[in-house]
């Protein structure tokens, strides 16, 4: 019973996070989306639409990318930090002042790149579809607004 009290106290932590990233895929495809009359003048000047593309995923890498590295770069600190007490009392559920953890940093490699690729897969997708849906469109319906 203790293992799935902290189960669910675990999945509790988790629904913010998984909703912020449902919140910021949403606002990449509004953002992209209202960029309609840029992506049809872009189209009328003779861009194609892989130029579009490129150009709206190296908009979002240049986004994502210090958003990501800074976000893991707190979070190794705040784990990997040495005498860190916080995780034995959260996950492991001490009763008294839990002992100082050092942690050792050396399978960090893969659990961050697929800490990483959660985050920026979901987010360059939500690009992606909406520039591509963007770049097929009729210029001239484009900047009408239509």
């Amino acid at each position: 019973s203790g293992l799935s009290r902290l189960g669910a106290i675990h999945l509790l932590l988790m629904a913010p996070a998984f909703a912020a990233l449902a919140l910021v895929v949403l606002a990449a495809l509004k953002e992209s989306a209202g960029r309609q009359r840029e992506v049809g003048l872009l189209r009328a000047l003779g861009w194609t639409p892989g130029d579009i593309v490129g150009l709206h995923l190296l908009k979002g890498v240049l986004v994502a990318l210090p958003a990501v590295s800074l976000g893991l770069a707190g979070a190794c600190l705040l784990v990997f930090h040495p005498g860190v007490r916080w995780p034995g009392a959260m996950l492991f559920g001490w009763a008294g002042p839990p002992p100082a953890l050092y942690l050792d940093a050396s399978g960090i490699g893969l659990t961050l790149a697929m800490a990483a690729g959660l985050g920026l897969a979901p987010y360059l997708a939500a690009i992606l579809w909406s520039a591509a849906r963007g770049a097929a469109s009729e210029p001239m319906d484009m900047l009408r607004g239509g």
